[in-house]
């Protein structure tokens, strides 16, 4: 079962690629709550594809999209 919070501290604002951006911890954890080993994970708002990385991470399959260039 998903759990209803999870604690983790974010990046500085100074370090961040994105503003929105995830810790790859974080997105570990809930990519093993939600998905099996090779499946796809589909992120239409890349940002700074840390849920790319978290997937690769986790032997999952990642497709990644991002509408801004200067990111």
């Amino acid at each position: 079962m998903l759990p209803s919070q999870f604690n983790y501290q974010p990046k500085s604002i100074t370090k961040r690629v994105h503003q929105a951006e995830k810790p790859v911890e974080l997105l570990e954890e809930i990519i093993g709550y939600i998905s099996l080993p090779y499946e796809i994970i589909l992120d239409q708002f890349a940002g700074s594809s840390n849920l790319a990385v978290a997937a690769l991470n986790m032997s999952r399959n990642a497709i990644v999209i991002e509408g801004v260039e200067n990111i």
